[in-house]
């Protein structure tokens, strides 16, 4: 409890970052546009409420870069060597529990890497090593000795599901005590109903938090805390707000659910950085909408205006011109005119024609609003290194030219990349701690009968630490006829000048070509 009161104070800019970001990203945000609806205005016209979706087009454009995770190689730590084919086995054996551990329908590294972008952090439980409850568990049956249920578990354990927990958070309800508790002491706070609790939790465990009666929609705050060795469950009750002078009457009270021993060395609740800066509150996990936020909701707001504007140009009232005194209202009673109908207009001496229709007004509604709007968006693609190009838009600039602004933006992301192999990095020591702490092997996928199968054995990854295989690149659609008429030319100009310069390195930098 004294961790969870600490946190809700510890805490405040980022949660209020957090949600301001979430509001933004699914439109949810206020906009501040003028109330053309006022009810004293003569002539009404109801706001329009428009967004430039810019927010969910920044954050999902540079999350699309990161759909693949970073291929993960092993480095050996101990004494002595080890033969190449064990680096390979192991290499292979982390890569394919990262897979199994994010299937395509529901990935949760996937979810983490949005959080990165969005939020600046992401939160996750796991890879911890977790038992499982199991609807096909092989039980002993009547009669079956022990050597045969041994030999059908043994295969039933092969084909099952991995042993882990791994799952993703709200990265905005999950903090560590301070910055340098990450690794020791994180808490992750979540609301959840009596039902989703019966979902995780067993009857004992929730009748011994619960004793009171409580229905299966009744809300519950639960508090999921980790250091280094031990990680609980916990249902956060009712504070007494004066406890000092008033003695605790009635209310929910704390209530733990469940504690494990995961015995991982490190917090179970792992907090990965998207983009970082000073370690202060409010300023460490930067979102990548932290600089454009402004600008967002400014364009937002010209966008709205010009929505709203074009409306009065939509239906411009109209003015016509009659013989004086012709018409009710010429003595002066109130008319009510429709919108966009025509008014009629006593003759005088400008030059008008009886029956002459003119604009009662022709507002130029929007021209300087738009163009305001264009600098904002032009300058939200900047600022979020998210330029056209990294898009698929076409340009009328060069081969050298797109290609050049298509690597100063994603330079630009780089920060941010070197935390993503991070966290996928993490992954798999996380992977790798969980099968040397169970003491057990991981059985990842059979090849056949009498044929190889991928495993993880416990003496397998001791001693091993996980590294990054080869290089990470963001994942985009690149401009292949660009880059190839820049390899090109480049070889052309070779040829010409007889430079002494390899065309296997020209096809290599320019045209990504590996090993031409």
């Amino acid at each position: 409890r004294e961790l969870y009161d600490h946190n809700q104070s510890a805490w405040t800019v980022e949660r209020a970052q957090a949600q301001a970001f979430n509001n933004l990203y699914w439109g949810e945000h206020g906009i501040l546009i003028p109330d053309t609806a006022q009810k004293d205005r003569k002539r009404k016209i109801e706001p329009e409420r428009m967004e430039t979706k810019e927010a969910p087009r920044v954050v999902d454009l540079i999350t699309s870069f990161y759909a693949s995770p970073a291929n993960i190689g092993a480095q050996w730590t101990g004494a002595g060597s080890r033969e190449a084919s064990a680096v390979d086995a192991l290499e292979v054996g982390i890569n394919e529990a990262i897979d199994q551990l994010n299937p395509p329908h529901d990935a949760p590294r996937a979810r983490r890497v949005f959080q990165q972008v969005l939020f600046g952090k992401s939160a996750q439980l796991g890879p911890v090593y977790g038992d499982a409850y199991y609807w096909d568990f092989p039980y002993k049956t009547a009669g079956e000795s022990e050597e045969d249920w041994a030999k059908r578990y043994e295969e039933w354990r092969k084909g099952g599901p991995i042993p882990m927990v791994y799952m993703d958070l709200p990265a905005e309800a999950t903090y560590p005590a301070s910055f340098g508790t990450l690794n020791d002491l994180v808490m992750c706070e979540m609301d959840m109903t009596a039902w989703e609790l019966a979902e995780i939790f067993s009857p004992d465990e929730i009748g011994k938090a619960l004793p009171t009666a409580y229905k299966a929609s009744d809300p519950f705050k639960v508090a999921i805390m980790s250091n280094r060795m031990w990680l609980a469950y916990a249902i956060i009750g009712d504070k007494n707000p004066i406890p000092e002078k008033v003695p605790f009457v009635g209310g929910r009270k704390d209530a733990i659910l469940r504690t494990v021993e995961h015995k991982m060395g490190r917090s179970a609740l792992r907090i990965h950085p998207g983009m970082t800066r000073r370690k202060e509150k409010g300023k460490y996990w930067l979102s990548t909408l932290q600089h454009v936020a402004d600008l967002i909701v400014g364009a937002d707001r010209m966008l709205s205006m010009a929505a709203t504007a074009q409306k009065f140009d939509a239906f411009p009232p109209l003015k016509r011109f009659t013989k004086a005194g012709v018409g009710e209202g010429a003595t002066a009673n109130i008319k009510t005119e429709q919108e966009g109908d025509i008014f009629d207009f006593e003759m005088d001496d400008q030059g008008h024609k009886l029956g002459d229709i003119q604009p009662l007004i022709q507002p130029q509604a929007g021209q300087a609003t738009q163009e305001l709007l264009a600098f904002l968006l032009h300058r939200i693609e900047r600022k979020s290194g998210t330029i056209p190009e990294l898009e698929g838009a076409f340009s009328a600039e060069t081969a050298w030219a797109t290609n050049f602004a298509v690597d100063v933006a994603t330079n630009a992301h780089s920060p941010l990349t070197q935390n993503i192999i991070a966290a996928d990095m993490d992954d798999a020591e996380g992977i790798m701690r969980a099968v040397e702490v169970s003491g057990e092997p991981l059985f990842l996928k059979r090849r056949g009968e009498g044929k190889s199968e991928i495993k993880l054995l416990p003496d397998q990854v001791k001693d091993w630490i996980p590294t990054l295989k080869g290089e990470y690149k963001l994942t985009m659609t690149t401009n292949r006829i660009a880059s190839a008429q820049t390899g090109l030319a480049f070889m052309e100009r070779i040829m010409a000048t007889g430079m002494p310069i390899s065309p296997e390195w020209v096809m290599e930098t320019f045209m990504d070509i590996e090993q031409p």
